[in-house]
């Protein structure tokens, strides 16, 4: 009996030798895979201590030596600062009721259409609504965002306004000057083309009065050449050679006469 105890004590030891070492082998496994997933090791334990920068170093030894107090230090500005804050020039506003037309506007009156000029002084009649001020001759209705009480604006606007009409003005100077030089040159050409007329007629004058002067030769020396009557009857031949030279030479003048007449000689003056 004592024997068969012994055989089995013999043949358990080792095996539980074999599953301790199975245990403890699988326990050191997780506790690695635990580790390494969830308790990295830091790298700052395994490498060299980190050396301070050399600022570092001078802060530390400011740190450690001994400091006197410390006067705090004012800056200048922030004393001067409500300087420039009390030195803002207030607002200037004109007196109660007092605006000043800052846009063009078109008022219609019993006379007519009538613009208002930006810069316009208007005083307040009533505040309404409807908003309605006078500048001192008619009384119209204004929106509050045509006027204004602020003097700078309205300063701003006069002097804007007054540029923009000079620069109308001196537009309007130019307009007018080339429209003078175009009047000019118009009528330097008319005079021209007048004088051109002029002279060209004084030339047909000229040679008018010469061919009349040509034509009244000719007809002179036409009745000055007339063969005599004298020897008419002496020689039939010759007498129709004379009728039919003297009914040629009253063709000829008549042609001639009838050209001074349409260069307007009247017919006593040929005779």
């Amino acid at each position: 009996m004592e024997e068969c105890i012994d055989q089995e004590f013999n043949r358990s030891v080792p095996m539980k030798w074999f599953r301790g070492i199975i245990i403890f082998l699988i326990i050191l496994y997780w506790g690695i895979v635990l580790k390494v997933n969830y308790f990295p090791l830091k790298t700052s334990v395994l490498t060299e201590p980190k050396k301070e920068s050399f600022q570092e170093q001078k802060i530390s030894e400011s740190i450690s030596t001994p400091v006197a107090m410390v006067q705090p230090i004012v800056s200048p500005s922030i004393t001067s600062v409500p300087e420039k804050i009390s030195s803002v020039e207030p607002r200037r506003v004109a007196p109660k009721g007092v605006f000043y037309v800052i846009s063009y506007i078109s008022i219609t009156t019993d006379s007519g259409v009538i613009d208002v000029s930006p810069g316009t002084k208007v005083t307040l009649v009533s505040s309404g609504p409807p908003m309605r001020v006078t500048d001192g001759e008619n009384v119209f209705e204004i929106l509050p965002s045509q006027v204004t009480n602020d003097l700078d604006i309205a300063n701003h606007v006069i002097n804007s306004n007054q540029a923009a009409q000079a620069k109308i003005a001196e537009a309007s100077a130019r307009d007018v000057q080339a429209y003078d030089k175009q009047q000019k040159e118009s009528l330097h050409k008319q005079d021209a083309a007048n004088q051109a007329q002029i002279n060209q007629s004084k030339n047909n004058e000229a040679q008018r009065q010469a061919r009349i002067m040509a034509i009244r030769s000719e007809i002179d020396r036409i009745r000055e050449g007339s063969p005599s009557s004298s020897r008419a009857f002496v020689n039939p031949a010759i007498r129709d050679h004379i009728q039919r030279a003297t009914n040629k030479r009253d063709q000829r003048i008549r042609e001639l006469q009838e050209e001074l007449s349409r260069l307007g000689v009247a017919g006593s003056a040929f005779q």
